[in-house]
């Protein structure tokens, strides 16, 4: 079984664990030379890929995520559809367009530059508490 874990926020980073074991775990900060990078951690995800062999992100069993939501941004470059309650959304877009200004970002893609990381299955992406993760870290 091969693990893919994200975090995207402070620190970003990406690690790769095949059958148990850690193939490789780097941070974002060491590709964009930006410390306590917030960004995506693409060139981290790109090179634990690297590194295990495999040619594909559809590759990996898991990809654990260390938030309990998915981001915006995590739905935007995985390719995933938002939460299935379609009246509760159409109300919230509608009182954020209408009341307060904010505009509909439902058809965001990324630029074609940028690497092809869209899920072929969406339950692959598994959401983990933050917190919880840091304390089954000390586990290990």
């Amino acid at each position: 079984m091969v693990v893919l874990g994200i975090h995207s926020g402070h620190d970003s980073s990406a690690a790769i664990i095949r059958d148990g074991k850690i193939i490789a775990d780097v941070q974002e900060e060491r590709f964009s030379r930006i410390k306590h990078s917030a960004n995506f951690p693409f060139k981290s995800i790109a090179y634990c890929l690297k590194m295990a062999g495999l040619d594909s992100i559809n590759d990996v069993d898991y990809i654990s995520n260390s938030e309990q939501n998915t981001k915006k941004t995590t739905r935007v470059i995985f390719d995933i559809s938002e939460s299935p309650n379609k009246t509760k959304n159409f109300l919230k877009k509608t009182v954020n367009s209408v009341f307060l200004g904010i505009a509909n970002t439902d058809n965001l893609k990324l630029p074609i530059y940028y690497p092809d990381y869209r899920l072929k299955d969406q339950t692959k992406l598994i959401n983990n508490n933050h917190h919880l993760a840091h304390a089954a870290s000390g586990a290990i």
